[in-house]
């Protein structure tokens, strides 16, 4: 069962849009962290960008009061550029890759996301992208690299490169958009597993096949 920590940024701006949610404690946050753990939550999903390090450093609390081994911490990158002429330089990933571990409080992430499919004007930093990923994962700081998304099916297909198919996931957003049935076809075809969000009624949208599966 996962939880979202979206939310826990509070409200915050990114590329001149608002991209966060409404105010929240920072005890809210913690007590609603600790329930959820306490009632068999084990994957936390977040990403730079929310709340610009606030929901990481939060859920970096939770980090710090139960056994690292027991929670599969996920994160994301790239909707975030600082001073970087991309988001998907790798210069700039491994940087913002640094600074997630620190305010998880971790030495890995169990989920590292490419956040979005844009990798500037022709695809001039995909290349290097995946290159720095595989690295992350060659070094054992991220465990599982990982699309945010069912856009631009290619890259999928490229990252099934570097890690097995089984490990490949992409988010479905059921309260934005339900999964087409070309995309499901898409996922079974290259055996992803799905990390489906729950829409406002609880409810999701899932394969049967076994090939498509929730993390």
């Amino acid at each position: 069962m996962g939880v979202g920590c979206w939310a826990l940024g509070g409200p915050d701006p990114n590329l001149g849009l608002p991209m966060g949610w409404g105010s929240i404690e920072d005890t809210e946050a913690q007590a609603g962290l600790e329930r959820a753990y306490a009632l068999g939550a084990t994957l936390f999903d977040t990403a730079d960008v929310y709340g610009h390090g606030r929901s990481e450093r939060l859920l970096g609390w939770l980090v710090a009061q139960v056994p690292r081994a027991s929670l599969v911490l996920s994160s994301k990158v790239g909707y975030f550029r600082g001073t970087a002429p991309h988001g998907y330089q790798p210069v700039h990933i491994r940087h913002q890759l640094e600074q997630s571990l620190d305010n998880l409080r971790t030495d890995y992430l169990d989920i590292y996301f490419f956040h979005h499919a844009e990798f500037g004007d022709n695809d001039t930093v995909l290349d290097a992208a995946i290159e720095t990923m595989v690295t992350l994962r060659t070094e054992d700081v991220v465990r599982i690299a990982l699309w945010s998304c069912l856009q631009r099916y290619e890259h999928a297909a490229v990252l099934v490169g570097f890690t097995s198919p089984e490990q490949i996931a992409m988010n479905l957003s059921c309260l934005r958009q339900p999964p087409t049935s070309e995309e499901l076809s898409t996922a079974r075809e290259i055996m992803a597993g799905v990390q489906a969000r729950l829409d406002a009624s609880g409810e999701v949208f899932l394969d049967e096949s076994p090939a498509v599966r929730t993390l």
